[in-house]
């Protein structure tokens, strides 16, 4: 369960860092959530 929730949490930043991205942010912001995504994921076992 704990995995899933990560997994799609990370998802979720990814979603997030591609919608700033298309909205122009900052790019410090965009890396932040694919970060994130990646931090998240990589121990759920879904990098």
């Amino acid at each position: 369960m704990r995995r899933a929730v990560a997994s799609e949490l990370g998802q979720l930043h990814t979603l997030a860092g591609w919608c700033y991205f298309d909205s122009d942010m900052p790019a410090d912001t965009i890396r932040t959530h694919f970060a994130r995504s990646i931090e998240l994921a990589t121990p759920a076992g879904d990098a």
